[in-house]
Protein backbone atom coordinates (compact mmCIF):
# COMPACT_ATOMS: atom_id res chain seq x y z
CA UNK A 1 0.00 0.00 0.00
CA UNK A 2 2.97 2.63 1.10
CA UNK A 3 4.39 1.77 -2.67
CA UNK A 4 0.61 2.49 -4.29
CA UNK A 5 0.37 5.94 -2.39
CA UNK A 6 3.92 6.80 -3.45
CA UNK A 7 2.90 6.40 -7.14
CA UNK A 8 -0.04 8.28 -6.44
CA UNK A 9 2.18 11.14 -5.19
CA UNK A 10 4.58 11.29 -7.94
CA UNK A 11 1.42 11.29 -10.39
CA UNK A 12 -0.27 14.16 -8.75
CA UNK A 13 2.97 15.94 -8.60
CA UNK A 14 3.46 15.13 -12.62
CA UNK A 15 0.18 16.47 -13.52
CA UNK A 16 0.15 19.49 -11.45
CA UNK A 17 3.86 20.11 -13.15
CA UNK A 18 3.85 19.31 -16.82
CA UNK A 19 -0.19 20.19 -17.50
CA UNK A 20 -1.23 16.59 -18.53
CA UNK A 21 -5.04 16.05 -17.63
CA UNK A 22 -4.63 12.34 -17.85
CA UNK A 23 -2.47 9.58 -17.06
CA UNK A 24 -2.55 7.97 -20.78
CA UNK A 25 -0.11 4.58 -19.32
CA UNK A 26 2.30 3.61 -16.78
CA UNK A 27 5.33 1.52 -17.67
CA UNK A 28 8.22 -0.43 -16.29
CA UNK A 29 10.84 -0.27 -18.53
CA UNK A 30 13.71 -3.02 -17.31
CA UNK A 31 16.49 -0.97 -19.19
CA UNK A 32 17.18 2.72 -18.32
CA UNK A 33 13.89 3.58 -17.13
CA UNK A 34 12.01 2.13 -13.78
CA UNK A 35 8.93 4.14 -14.17
CA UNK A 36 7.59 6.49 -16.44
CA UNK A 37 4.09 8.02 -16.68
CA UNK A 38 3.23 9.08 -20.88
CA UNK A 39 1.13 11.63 -22.12
CA UNK A 40 -1.63 11.04 -24.89
CA UNK A 41 1.13 11.01 -27.41
CA UNK A 42 3.23 8.06 -25.94
CA UNK A 43 5.84 10.94 -24.51
CA UNK A 44 7.35 10.05 -21.48
CA UNK A 45 6.77 13.16 -18.86
CA UNK A 46 7.93 11.80 -15.78
CA UNK A 47 10.85 9.36 -15.46
CA UNK A 48 12.57 7.43 -12.48
CA UNK A 49 15.73 5.84 -14.06
CA UNK A 50 17.42 2.94 -12.70
CA UNK A 51 20.29 4.80 -12.21
CA UNK A 52 20.92 5.91 -8.61
CA UNK A 53 16.95 6.87 -8.67
CA UNK A 54 17.76 9.75 -11.19
CA UNK A 55 14.88 11.64 -12.00
CA UNK A 56 13.19 14.08 -15.02
CA UNK A 57 9.71 15.83 -15.46
CA UNK A 58 8.59 16.80 -18.76
CA UNK A 59 11.53 15.48 -20.61
CA UNK A 60 11.64 12.14 -22.75
CA UNK A 61 15.43 12.39 -21.08
CA UNK A 62 17.83 13.86 -18.51
CA UNK A 63 19.84 16.64 -20.00
CA UNK A 64 22.55 16.09 -17.66
CA UNK A 65 23.81 12.47 -16.63
CA UNK A 66 25.05 14.17 -13.31
CA UNK A 67 21.88 15.89 -12.20
CA UNK A 68 19.61 14.07 -9.64
CA UNK A 69 16.00 15.79 -10.47
CA UNK A 70 15.58 17.75 -13.59
CA UNK A 71 12.24 19.86 -14.37
CA UNK A 72 12.12 20.61 -18.77
CA UNK A 73 9.42 23.52 -18.42
CA UNK A 74 8.35 24.65 -21.95
CA UNK A 75 8.80 28.27 -22.93
CA UNK A 76 6.94 30.68 -21.17
CA UNK A 77 6.01 28.54 -18.34
CA UNK A 78 7.39 29.25 -14.48
CA UNK A 79 9.44 25.22 -14.02
CA UNK A 80 8.76 25.21 -10.00
CA UNK A 81 7.09 27.49 -7.41
CA UNK A 82 6.10 27.54 -3.75
CA UNK A 83 3.47 29.54 -2.35
CA UNK A 84 2.80 29.27 1.58
CA UNK A 85 5.10 28.67 4.49
CA UNK A 86 8.52 30.08 5.00
CA UNK A 87 8.59 30.11 1.34
CA UNK A 88 12.64 28.26 2.13
CA UNK A 89 15.26 26.92 0.22
CA UNK A 90 17.76 24.66 2.15
CA UNK A 91 20.99 22.29 0.52
CA UNK A 92 22.79 20.15 3.31
CA UNK A 93 26.88 20.02 2.24
CA UNK A 94 26.38 16.17 3.65
CA UNK A 95 24.15 13.64 5.88
CA UNK A 96 26.49 14.75 8.95
CA UNK A 97 24.56 17.95 9.16
CA UNK A 98 27.39 19.73 9.79
CA UNK A 99 27.24 22.51 6.98
CA UNK A 100 24.18 23.85 5.39
CA UNK A 101 22.68 26.71 3.33
CA UNK A 102 19.24 28.61 3.46
CA UNK A 103 17.66 31.07 1.58
CA UNK A 104 14.26 32.89 1.48
CA UNK A 105 12.10 34.68 3.65
CA UNK A 106 12.79 33.77 6.55
CA UNK A 107 16.22 32.76 8.84
CA UNK A 108 15.06 29.29 9.70
CA UNK A 109 14.41 28.89 13.70
CA UNK A 110 13.52 32.51 13.81
CA UNK A 111 9.78 32.18 13.80
CA UNK A 112 9.50 35.43 11.48
CA UNK A 113 8.67 35.38 7.81
CA UNK A 114 9.74 38.41 6.32
CA UNK A 115 9.16 40.16 3.08
CA UNK A 116 13.01 40.19 2.42
CA UNK A 117 15.33 37.85 1.04
CA UNK A 118 16.99 36.26 3.73
CA UNK A 119 20.39 34.07 3.09
CA UNK A 120 21.38 32.48 5.72
CA UNK A 121 24.25 29.80 6.95
CA UNK A 122 24.31 26.87 9.38
CA UNK A 123 26.90 25.07 11.40
CA UNK A 124 26.27 22.43 13.85
CA UNK A 125 28.47 23.56 16.44
CA UNK A 126 26.04 27.53 16.41
CA UNK A 127 22.90 26.35 14.19
CA UNK A 128 21.32 29.19 12.00
CA UNK A 129 23.30 32.23 11.39
CA UNK A 130 21.86 35.64 8.57
CA UNK A 131 24.74 36.61 6.10
CA UNK A 132 23.02 38.92 3.76
CA UNK A 133 19.44 40.14 2.87
CA UNK A 134 18.05 41.91 0.08
CA UNK A 135 15.17 44.23 1.55
CA UNK A 136 11.74 43.70 -0.75
CA UNK A 137 10.61 47.47 -0.48
CA UNK A 138 13.64 49.32 -1.08
CA UNK A 139 15.56 46.72 -2.57
CA UNK A 140 18.60 47.15 -0.39
CA UNK A 141 21.52 44.62 0.13
CA UNK A 142 23.15 44.37 3.40
CA UNK A 143 25.89 42.22 4.43
CA UNK A 144 26.34 41.44 8.39
CA UNK A 145 23.28 43.92 9.17
CA UNK A 146 19.45 42.76 8.62
CA UNK A 147 18.41 46.36 8.68
CA UNK A 148 20.07 47.66 5.33
CA UNK A 149 19.51 51.36 4.77
CA UNK A 150 21.21 52.26 1.71
CA UNK A 151 21.69 50.21 -1.34
CA UNK A 152 24.80 48.47 -0.33
CA UNK A 153 25.27 48.30 3.63
CA UNK A 154 28.27 46.33 4.62
CA UNK A 155 28.86 45.91 8.63
CA UNK A 156 32.59 45.30 8.51
CA UNK A 157 35.37 46.16 5.67
CA UNK A 158 35.74 46.08 2.11
CA UNK A 159 38.27 45.53 0.69
CA UNK A 160 39.22 46.44 -2.80
CA UNK A 161 41.84 43.55 -4.23
CA UNK A 162 42.56 44.77 -8.03
CA UNK A 163 44.71 42.52 -9.42
CA UNK A 164 43.35 42.90 -12.93
CA UNK A 165 44.23 45.84 -14.97
CA UNK A 166 42.79 49.27 -14.55
CA UNK A 167 40.48 49.48 -17.84
CA UNK A 168 40.05 53.15 -19.55
CA UNK A 169 38.19 56.17 -17.27
CA UNK A 170 34.89 56.80 -19.69
CA UNK A 171 31.43 57.08 -19.49
CA UNK A 172 30.79 53.14 -18.90
CA UNK A 173 33.36 53.10 -16.11
CA UNK A 174 32.40 56.28 -14.59
CA UNK A 175 32.13 56.51 -10.48
CA UNK A 176 34.55 53.20 -10.18
CA UNK A 177 37.15 53.35 -7.46
CA UNK A 178 40.21 51.53 -8.10
CA UNK A 179 42.72 50.62 -5.71
CA UNK A 180 46.64 49.40 -6.73
CA UNK A 181 49.35 48.20 -4.69
CA UNK A 182 52.68 49.25 -4.85
CA UNK A 183 55.19 47.39 -5.14
CA UNK A 184 59.10 47.57 -3.09
CA UNK A 185 59.33 51.33 -2.23
CA UNK A 186 56.14 52.65 -4.42
CA UNK A 187 53.38 53.80 -2.35
CA UNK A 188 49.61 52.25 -2.89
CA UNK A 189 47.34 54.64 -4.57
CA UNK A 190 43.27 55.20 -4.48
CA UNK A 191 41.63 56.53 -7.61
CA UNK A 192 38.10 57.18 -8.70
CA UNK A 193 37.10 57.71 -12.24
CA UNK A 194 35.57 61.11 -12.53
CA UNK A 195 34.48 63.54 -15.34
CA UNK A 196 35.82 67.74 -15.27
CA UNK A 197 34.09 70.52 -15.45
CA UNK A 198 35.14 70.45 -19.13
CA UNK A 199 33.56 67.23 -19.83
CA UNK A 200 37.24 65.62 -19.60
CA UNK A 201 37.14 61.59 -17.83
CA UNK A 202 40.30 60.23 -16.11
CA UNK A 203 41.24 58.79 -12.86
CA UNK A 204 41.47 61.39 -10.12
CA UNK A 205 44.45 60.69 -7.63
CA UNK A 206 42.70 60.21 -3.91
CA UNK A 207 46.02 58.86 -2.29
Amino acid sequence: MRFLRVLSLFAIITLLLVGTSFVDSIAFDPNAVKFAIKDSAGLKQFSVFADEGRMVIGSEALLHSNHQVEIIAPAGVQPFTIVGGTGNFQFWKDAAASRAINFGFSRPGSGIVTDDMVFSLYRSEIGWFERMRLTNDAGNLGIGTSVPTQKLEVNGGVRLNTASSKPACDSTTRGTFWFTQGGTGVADSVQVCAKDAAGSYAWRVLY
